[in-house]
């Protein structure tokens, strides 16, 4: 059996949740001890030179793509005008062109030939005319808010639930909750669908290095303070303000007085008016908007927190959550969509609109070593369920389906 993977969409600047999912089921089927003949064809239909995946020497792997128009040559930063500028267009109209030739059934359909099965790229869907269809969907998110997306994305998640309805032979979801949500909200069948949850990268961890902690915490300006960390894009799907009025609450108790709030991710199309509710905030003094922070970064910033709150109004799985976890952090988190069962029994559970009932959650794990040790106890063992080589089993499972 050979198997297409569409990672078309895998070589962005930075890596966003649906990159981390495919780079992981790279990494997840590398770990699996195959006793058969199947092969992985890591497809890139982008149609752009310099491209590349991680495969390492075994013969099962394939990375497969062709530039149209290869001898067509880019212009590099010549610096001065008018040459940047003519070589500027030049390189947008040679991507242009190239973009438009490899949405050619012709190019799709040559590149795609031999394989038995393709997962699909979800937001840039192409077919194979022979092949079997998997298309793996993390949530339905951009239909729930889609103030907070471009409508370009919102008709993509359209197209790829439309798909995966009515022309997927199979479809995986990352958690119960999305699974249901599925077949609630695009009415797919509940037979095509399999929950398959994701791994962690192994980034997240337990760290030792103080000095290392200290120097990042000195860098966002969080070295002199024990805080809470809470992480996602700043958005009111995320409850940014619900997490910044329950560390009000906290705080009028004597006991929390010097803690700070630390607010990490990058910036959403909602953000501003975000902005303007943190800045009317009586806290506003203790509260850290670091924007968005890389993963070396990141890793240490959760070491160093005394508790990690995750009280988002809606997720389809809920990666944060785990990195935690894996981190030894105690989690406060939500009681509704996927983060009730990726939370488990290894964190505080609240109602995410209840602004009181985050706070004396917060408050019973900040006064509590005992819980708190606990609650850090079970998360390492629950974060450690989750594995990529899991995930890769799961898919390799709805391939043999197909």
């Amino acid at each position: 059996m050979q198997v297409g993977i569409d990672v078309s969409g895998l070589f962005w600047k930075y890596r966003t949740g649906v990159q981390v999912l495919y780079y992981g089921l790279l990494e997840g089927l590398q770990q699996l001890a195959l006793h058969d003949d199947t092969k992985f064809v890591f497809v890139d239909l982008s149609g752009q030179p310099g491209h590349s995946l991680p495969l390492g020497e075994s013969g099962r792997f394939e990375f497969r793509g062709e530039v149209p128009l290869g001898f067509l040559q880019g212009f590099g930063d010549t610096g001065a005008q008018p040459f940047k500028a003519a070589g500027d267009i030049w390189n947008c109209g040679v991507r242009f062109l190239r973009k438009r030739l490899t949405r050619h059934p012709g190019y799709v359909n040559r590149i795609m030939a031999d394989l038995d099965v393709v997962q699909v790229w979800n937001w840039d869907i192409r077919t194979s005319r022979r092949a079997a269809h998997v298309i793996n969907i993390p949530d339905v998110i951009p239909l729930i808010y889609p103030e907070l997306f471009g409508r370009h994305f919102i008709a993509a998640t359209r197209t790829s639930l439309d798909f995966a309805r009515d022309k997927a032979d199979q479809v995986l979801a990352i958690s119960e909750y999305t699974k249901r949500d599925l077949v609630e909200k695009a009415r797919i069948p509940e037979s095509k669908i399999t929950v398959v949850y994701p791994g962690i990268r192994r980034v997240f961890r337990p760290v030792d290095d103080r000095q290392a902690i200290e120097a990042v915490l000195a860098k966002y300006g969080l070295k002199d303070y024990p805080y809470i960390l809470s992480i996602g894009f700043l958005d009111p799907r995320k409850n940014v303000t619900g997490h910044v009025q329950a560390f009000e609450r906290l705080t009028e108790d004597r006991r929390f007085k010097d803690f700070h709030l630390a607010l990490v991710g990058p910036p959403s199309l909602a953000t501003s008016k975000v902005l303007q509710q943190i800045e009317s905030a009586e806290a506003r003094e203790r509260i850290h908007i670091t924007g968005y922070v890389p993963d070396d970064e990141l890793v240490l910033l959760l070491n160093g927190a005394r508790l990690f709150a995750y009280c988002s109004l809606y997720e389809g799985f809920g990666f944060p959550v785990v990195e935690a976890m894996s981190c030894g952090v105690p989690v406060v988190t939500s009681n509704s969509t996927s983060l009730r069962e990726v939370g488990s029994d290894a964190a505080l559970l609240v109602d995410p609109e209840d602004c009181d009932q985050m706070a004396e959650a917060m408050k019973r794990v900040l006064d509590d070593t005992a819980l708190a040790e606990e609650l850090k106890a079970r998360g390492l063992v629950h974060a450690s369920q989750f594995t990529w080589k899991k995930w890769a089993q799961g898919h390799l499972e709805a391939y043999r389906r197909c």
